[in-house]
């Protein structure tokens, strides 16, 4: 019987073996098992400033993608004066690219809201996002921003 310490070649192709194999559970499980949001915020703004009930406002986003994951998010208005609550579409975002993303989108502000601080905030839900976020989803709240109505 030949052992593996007397042909040191096939000792090393079982290194080599052994240690891709470690190697490659090792990455599979950290994608898998990742739970960090796909991306980053560096920032988050509104103009104009201050803005008209009725008019429209700007939000421009400053993200950094790490992943490519679809989610789906909701955004809301909330005028801190009465605490309406006015709610906006529930759709899919999903990175084109990766890295450094600049993105701007135009929402309708309602012409019922009365003049003081409002707040744009939202969340966005990744249900594809790695295995466990199928059993629990990943939330990303949006960076929140309050501006003025007047």
């Amino acid at each position: 019987m030949i052992s593996i310490a007397q042909t040191p070649t096939l000792k090393l192709h079982l290194q080599a073996a052994l240690g891709s194999m470690a190697l490659a559970l090792v990455v599979t499980g950290f994608l898998v098992f990742d739970r960090r949001a796909p991306f980053e915020y560096i920032s988050t703004e509104v103009t104009p400033r201050p803005v008209s009930a009725g008019s429209a406002i700007v939000v421009h986003r400053h993200v950094v993608w790490n992943r490519r994951c679809e989610g789906e998010a909701w955004t809301e208005i909330v005028s801190e004066v009465d605490r309406t609550v006015t709610n906006y579409d529930r759709a899919a975002r999903y990175p084109f690219e990766l890295g450094d993303t600049f993105a701007e989108r135009t929402i309708l502000l309602p012409w019922t809201m009365r003049p003081g601080a409002a707040t744009y905030r939202g969340v966005i839900r990744f249900a594809a996002c790695g295995l466990t976020s199928r059993w629990r989803p990943i939330d990303v709240p949006y960076q929140q921003v309050t501006f003025e109505v007047r």
